[in-house]
């Protein structure tokens, strides 16, 4: 009775062993309900580009040099640089983050003494993710000079400019 009792305990031990071992291993499932996790997207960068002028494209006109330019912009730090009495044209590329929102904001002012008797006025600005944008924001004005200062006496905002873009994520 020994000997058959030792050979069901060691028949039951091993059944219990390999039922273990089955049980035990994990199949390679390749319907794994756990997803792999997305890694979160990058920041969204853009190149903006800053265009001010006295050139009005449509008519081809220059504006009479004695009219001249100071704006301001926004950098890629978030800095606000000031131009003075700017080279026209002038054109500045920058990449920025999201979110940002770049500005550009000028005047234009001019010496009466300059002017000549005939006077062409052109602004012509632009800030946009197109380089060498060919529909900038312009105006264009031809006149005597005496109408000319009467007019800008009478509408100052002419002599001004701004635009603002928006960079989202």
């Amino acid at each position: 009775m020994k000997t058959t009792t030792k050979k069901s305990i060691l028949f039951i031990a091993l059944f219990a062993a390999f039922a273990m071992i089955i049980t035990g291993c994990k199949k390679n499932n390749d319907s794994d309900p756990t997803p792999t996790p997305t890694p979160p997207p990058g920041p969204t960068t853009t190149t903006l580009y800053y265009t001010v002028s006295n050139y009005d494209m449509v008519s081809g006109h220059t504006g009479s040099d004695c009219f001249h330019f100071t704006f301001t912009y926004t950098d890629e730090d978030g800095s606000t640089v000031t131009v003075e009495d700017a080279v026209l044209p002038w054109t500045k590329s920058i990449t920025v983050t999201a979110p940002f929102e770049a500005k550009l904001e000028g005047h234009i002012y001019y010496n009466e003494e300059d002017m000549p008797d005939t006077v062409c006025f052109c602004r012509a600005h632009d800030l946009s993710k197109i380089e060498n944008n060919p529909y900038l924001n312009t105006k264009h004005l031809d006149g005597l000079k005496e109408n000319m200062i009467n007019l800008f006496n009478a509408h100052p905002d002419r002599l001004t400019f701004s635009a603002t873009y928006n960079v989202e994520e």
